[in-house]
């Protein structure tokens, strides 16, 4: 398989979900599942996490840190937008408002969900990668 083609990485996951908890980090996922936590850049990789630092959700103390900063203190039980059957309405009857806090909550649970590669999936992108490189 080449080294570039994700796709079939992926397709051989297998589907294995993991859904992140507070404080999980690609390392110590890799450290416990694998038993080596440099190859949490592969685990970053097949799941299309560009950027860790952004990509990665924040644990519950960061979550709240953030959106500290970026609506002030007073302004996280505003209303952000909202709902009705799913979809963002204007503000109707039997609509759900969804406050700021509650919004940042869910972009950041969105991201919770990663697939875990196999061993073998891991060891083939390994064999693979170090055919590459010779």
């Amino acid at each position: 398989l080449p080294i570039n083609s994700k796709d079939v990485y992926i397709a051989n996951i297998n589907n294995s979900k993991y859904k992140i908890k507070d404080y999980d980090t690609p390392e110590n996922i890799c450290y416990r599942l694998y038993g080596d936590s440099s190859l949490s850049w592969i685990l970053l990789y097949l799941n299309t996490i560009i950027d860790p630092f952004y990509d990665w959700p924040l644990n519950n103390d960061e979550l709240r840190k953030y959106c500290i900063n970026k609506y002030g203190q007073s302004h996280l039980d505003e209303i952000h937008h909202w709902v009705y059957n799913g979809k963002i309405v204007n503000k109707m009857k039997d609509a759900t408002a969804i406050t700021n806090m509650e919004y940042e909550i869910s972009i950041n649970d969105a991201k919770r969900d990663i697939l875990i590669p196999t061993t073998d999936v891991m060891s083939l992108f390994l064999n693979n990668l170090v055919a590459f490189n010779e």
